[in-house]
């Protein structure tokens, strides 16, 4: 007996849940980030196994994915930067052995791969932001993982806390000094 409220459906084909990270960017068109991905030579398989894997592979994780435009406001500054910066900079975008849900967002800190903390803030309207960078599409559910797409870069710099009315000078302020640090 299942109990009140649960229905079984037969069904004939095996169920897949999510894509790989790398599909998932593809698919969705945020180009820049596999661009990034694959100039920083991050040596991560995301949720892949077998001879096919090369890098270290992280399973169960969150990653935070930056829009195009967000890349393309610091164009310029990622453009000259090293590669092991680069490397710094997208270690910040994932939490590894941890799957975070919007559900779970709020007003917590959690260390990134990098060891930075992240710190979620879910505002009275219901945006959620991540060291400044609004989550503008949550949940996407990956092979192993969900993903996260954000409006700006997550920066290491010290969260300030975000109100309704000091957003806009949060994201220009961080945008700034992720610009500096990089030079």
């Amino acid at each position: 007996m299942l109990g009140s409220g649960i229905t079984i459906h037969k069904i004939d084909t095996v169920l897949s849940f999510g894509a790989p990270f790398q599909l998932f960017t593809y698919r969705s068109g945020y180009f820049a980030m596999n661009a990034a991905l694959e100039a920083a030579q991050l040596a991560i398989d995301f949720g892949l196994s077998g001879p096919s894997a090369t890098g270290l592979n992280i399973s169960d994780f969150t990653i935070f994915v930056p829009t195009n435009s967000a890349f393309e406001s610091i164009g310029s500054v990622l453009e000259s930067a090293d590669q092991a910066t680069l490397q710094e900079v997208l270690k910040y975008h994932i939490i590894p052995s941890n799957v975070i849900f919007s559900t779970a967002l709020g007003n917590v800190t959690v260390k990134s791969l990098q060891g930075a903390d992240l710190v979620f803030t879910v505002l009275e309207d219901g945006s959620a932001w991540v060291n400044g960078a609004e989550i503008v599409y949550a949940n996407t559910i990956l092979f192993n993982g969900v993903a996260h797409v954000i409006d700006g870069l997550v920066s290491s710099f010290p969260p300030q806390t975000i109100t309704d009315t000091n957003i806009p000078y949060l994201v220009s302020s961080t945008l700034s000094r992720l610009s500096t640090a990089l030079l």
